[in-house]
């Protein structure tokens, strides 16, 4: 199970954020303070097939899809994000640098089967997929279609 410094922070257990070693802040910490230029993760592990794992600088974002190819937007110059930079080979450094980065805290496909693992334990003691499945009602945008090679 993962930990998160925000949480721990909410419920009075801050101490255990250097006990733990997290890699984070607490959002608690920084909220209201003026953006700094660090890097923020965030992950999503959906009980389909997709998960993703952003990472986010105040010029630069980077989607990593775990089966599919990542994304990359420059947030100044597109701050739609309508164009993804990440095959512009003048962009690879920062594509490399925010993978590493994303490695150097987590194993993307580790941390993702291992979500859907305890996603397939609650799952079966609430009825299973296709029961929450017929529950959902959460609107999402898809993530890109692989392309086909």
């Amino acid at each position: 199970m993962r930990r998160s410094a925000t949480i721990l922070d909410a419920v009075s257990a801050s101490d255990a954020i250097a006990e733990l070693g997290l890699p984070n802040v607490s959002l608690l910490d920084v909220a209201g303070q003026p953006p700094k230029d660090r890097t923020v993760l965030s992950e999503f592990h959906t009980y389909g097939p997709d998960a993703f794992y952003m990472l986010r600088t105040l010029r630069h974002k980077y989607v990593y899809y775990v089966g599919r190819p990542p994304q990359l937007f420059d947030l100044e110059a597109d701050p739609e994000e309508l164009t993804d930079l990440v095959a512009a080979p003048e962009h690879a450094p920062q594509r490399a640098a925010f993978e590493a980065r994303l490695r150097a805290v987590l194993d993307p496909e580790l941390v993702d089967q291992q979500a859907k693992a305890d996603q397939a334990r609650l799952a079966e003691r609430y009825g299973g997929f296709e029961m929450l499945r017929r529950r959902e009602k959460m609107a999402f945008t898809p993530p890109p279609i692989a392309e086909a090679h």
